[in-house]
C-alpha cells in the first residue's frame, strides 16, 4: 500500500533489517481518539487552512515501501499457487464472487477506553465502483476504512479481496492497495519525487517512472508540474499530488479518508466533482470516508451511513440518501422519516400505497399486499395554493398538506409537512416561500411525480426495511 509500513522489513528476531527511511506514522495516519476517529496532528488540529504543504514541525520522513515482486514495469504479477501457500492461515479459499473487489464479515473492534465498538455484520464494495462512508464525527468510519484497508487489525471477522480472506500480513494484498488521507504530507523536493516515491521503492525502472509520473499528474489535472518544488503548492495542488502519487502504483483498491475536509468551500465543491471524474475514469475500486453528504451523492455509487459504530444503511446512494428507514438518520440527512403503508396495488409499474386515508402512487414492481417504507426528497416535492388550477404535468400525487413547521437552509427554505399522519417535506425557495405564505398552520397542496417516491419493502420478521 502507498505510505504503509512494511512487515518484510523485520528480521526473524523481529528487529529491522538494513537501512531504511522511516514514516512517523502520527503525522501519516493523525491520532486516534478512543473512539477510532481521526485527529489531525499538530497545533492546528481543529482547522487547516491547507496552505501548509508539510506539517507544521517540518518535513514529513518517509519509510521505505514493501517491495513487491513485480513485472518489468513495476506492476504486481499474479502469484502461482505454490506461492499462495506461504500466506499462512490470513488466507481462505477462494470463494465465487467476481463482481464484489472487497469486503468484510463480521467485522468488530473495540477500544476499552471511551467504550466505542465497531460492529458490522457485512459490508462490500463492487469491482470498479466507488462506496462512501458516510456519517458523523466519531461514528466509526475511518476505524472500518482502516480495517478494510489492512491498516488496523479487528478483534473479530474477515476481509476479503475477491472472496479471499487476507490480513494486515499479506504483502501481495498490502501492495494492491493504495491510500490518500486528509493531509497531503508532501515531503521535500518535486512534485515528481513525491509521486514517484512508491515506484522507486518497488524498483521501477527509471523511464518508466517517468512516464508513469506524467501519466498519474496528467491524470489529475497538473500535467507537466514534475519540476516544481512540492513545498509551494496550493493546498488543492497538494490534495491532487497526494491522489497521483496513489493512482501511480496502479492499485486495485483506493482508500480516501477525508480527503477534501481540509480544503475551503469553493476549492472543495470544484475538487469534489474532480476527484468524482478521476476515480471513475481510473475505474479502481474506492472506500471514501466523508461526513459531507452532497460530497458522498457526488463520489459514491453506493453509500453506508455509518452512526456508533454500525451500518444504519447501505445501498444505491440515491436510495439511501431519499428514505431516511429511522428516526437518527433523518435527523442526520435532514429529512423527514420515512412512513409505512402497503401496497394494493401494481398496473403496469404504477404502485399504490396506501397509508391511513391516504393513497400515494410510487413506481416500481413489488407484491401487492406487502409493507414498505415510502418516502420523497423536499426536492422532488412542489408547493401550491389550494384549489389553484396546476399546471399541465404528469404528477399523480396531489396531496393536500399542513405547514408543520419552517427551517432556513441557506437560500430556501425547509417546510415540514403533514398529510394526514404521513411525513413529507419541501425546498422551497425564498421568493415563493413568501408568495405562498409558507408557515406553520398553513394548508397547501403537495405534487410529486410517482418516480419521485422511494420505497422498500418491511422484513415481516424483523419489521426492518430490506436494503
Amino acid at each position: 500500500m502507498a505510505c504503509c509500513t512494511p512487515d518484510s522489513a523485520r528480521g526473524p528476531d523481529g528487529t529491522h533489517r538494513g537501512r531504511c527511511r522511516w514514516i512517523r506514522v502520527g503525522y501519516l495516519r493523525g491520532g486516534c481518539g478512543p473512539d477510532g476517529g481521526r485527529q489531525s496532528p499538530g497545533r492546528n488540529a481543529g482547522h487547516d487552512h491547507s496552505d501548509r504543504a508539510v506539517h507544521a514541525n517540518g518535513p514529513v520522513r518517509l519509510r521505505a515501501l514493501a517491495r513487491p515482486r513485480a513485472d518489468g514495469h513495476g506492476r504486481l504479477r499474479q502469484r502461482g499457487a505454490h506461492e499462495d501457500a506461504d500466506i499462512g492461515a490470513t488466507v481462505g479459499a477462494t470463494v465465487s464472487a467476481p463482481a464484489v473487489a472487497l469486503a468484510g464479515v463480521g467485522l468488530k473492534r473495540r477500544y476499552a477506553r471511551g467504550g466505542f465498538e465497531l460492529s458490522v455484520d457485512s459490508i462490500d464494495v463492487p469491482a470498479g465502483e466507488t462506496l462512501a462512508l458516510l456519517g458523523p464525527s466519531g461514528s466509526g468510519k475511518t476505524t472500518l476504512l482502516e480495517i478494510l484497508g489492512l491498516l488496523q487489525r479487528s478483534d473479530a471477522g474477515q476481509v476479503l479481496l475477491d472472496g479471499r480472506a487476507v490480513g494486515m500480513r499479506d504483502r501481495a494484498a498490502r501492495l494492491q492497495m493504495a491510500a490518500v488521507f486528509q493531509r497531503p504530507h508532501l515531503f521535500k523536493g518535486s512534485v515528481a519525487a513525491n509521486v514517484e516515491y512508491g515506484l522507486v521503492a518497488r524498483r521501477v525502472p527509471k523511464r518508466q517512472r517517468v512516464e508513469r509520473v506524467a501519466e498519474a499528474l496528467e491524470r489529475v489535472g497538473l500535467a507537466g508540474y514534475e519540476g516544481r518544488s512540492a513545498l509551494v503548492l496550493s493546498g488543492g495542488e497538494a490534495q491532487r499530488v497526494s491522489l497521483a502519487r496513489a493512482l501511480v502504483l496502479e492499485p486495485r483498491v483506493l482508500l480516501l479518508d477525508e480527503p477534501l475536509a481540509s480544503l475551503d468551500r469553493l476549492l472543495k465543491r470544484q475538487l469534489t466533482r474532480d476527484f468524482a471524474t478521476i476515480l471513475a475514469d481510473a475505474g479502481v475500486t474506492v472506500v471514501y470516508v466523508t461526513h459531507d453528504q452532497d460530497e458522498a451523492l457526488v463520489v459514491a455509487q453506493r453509500i453506508a451511513i455509518m452512526n456508533r459504530g454500525r451500518i444504519v444503511a447501505c445501498g444505491a446512494a440515491e436510495e439511501v440518501m431519499g428514505l431516511a428507514v429511522d428516526e437518527w438518520s433523518a435527523q442526520f440527512l435532514g429529512v423527514e422519516p420515512a412512513s409505512q403503508g402497503r401496497v394494493t396495488g401494481v398496473e403496469q409499474g404504477l404502485v399504490t400505497v396506501a397509508t391511513g386515508g391516504l393513497e400515494v402512487f410510487a413506481s416500481g414492481n413489488p407484491p401487492v399486499g406487502a409493507d414498505v417504507l415510502f418516502a420523497v426528497h423536499p426536492e422532488d416535492v412542489l408547493l401550491f395554493e389550494p384549489g389553484v388550477e396546476l399546471p399541465l404535468t404528469t404528477a399523480r400525487n396531489r396531496v393536500p398538506v399542513t405547514v408543520t413547521s419552517v427551517e432556513p437552509r441557506g437560500a430556501t427554505f425547509y417546510a415540514a409537512l403533514d398529510a394526514g399522519g404521513v411525513k413529507l417535506a419541501a425546498s422551497v425557495s425564498r421568493a415563493a416561500a413568501a408568495e405562498l405564505g409558507v408557515s406553520p398552520g398553513a394548508r397547501l397542496l403537495a405534487v410529486f411525480k410517482a418516480t419521485a417516491v422511494r420505497w422498500r419493502l418491511v422484513n415481516e420478521t424483523t419489521g426492518a426495511a430490506t436494503m
